[in-house]
C-alpha cells in the first residue's frame, strides 16, 4: 500500500466515523433542545426557531469536524511506522 492509498483510507475512515458520530449528536441535541423548549419557559420565550436550529446544527457540525480530525490523525499515526506504506 502506497502513501496515496493510505491517505485515502484514512480520509474514508474519518468520514465514516464522523458521519456516525454526528448522527448520534444530532439526535441527542435535538431531543435536549426540544425538551428544553417544552419544559423551560425561558427557552420558549427567548430562543426562536432559528436559534433552536442553530443549536442543533452547531452540535452536529462540531461533532463531525472533531471526530473526523481525530480519526484521520489516529489513522495517520497508525500508518506512520508501517513499512508497507513507505515508498
Amino acid at each position: 500500500m502506497g502513501h496515496k492509498e493510505a491517505q485515502a483510507e484514512c480520509i474514508r475512515e474519518g468520514t465514516i466515523y464522523a458521519a456516525k458520530a454526528s448522527g448520534v449528536a444530532a439526535v441527542i441535541s435535538t431531543v435536549a433542545t426540544l425538551g428544553a423548549v417544552r419544559y423551560v419557559p425561558w427557552v420558549t420565550k427567548n430562543i426562536n426557531y432559528t436559534g433552536r436550529a442553530l443549536i442543533i446544527s452547531a452540535a452536529t457540525l462540531g461533532t463531525f469536524i472533531i471526530t473526523s480530525e481525530q480519526t484521520i490523525l489516529e489513522c495517520g499515526r497508525r500508518h506512520y511506522d508501517d513499512p508497507a506504506v513507505k515508498s
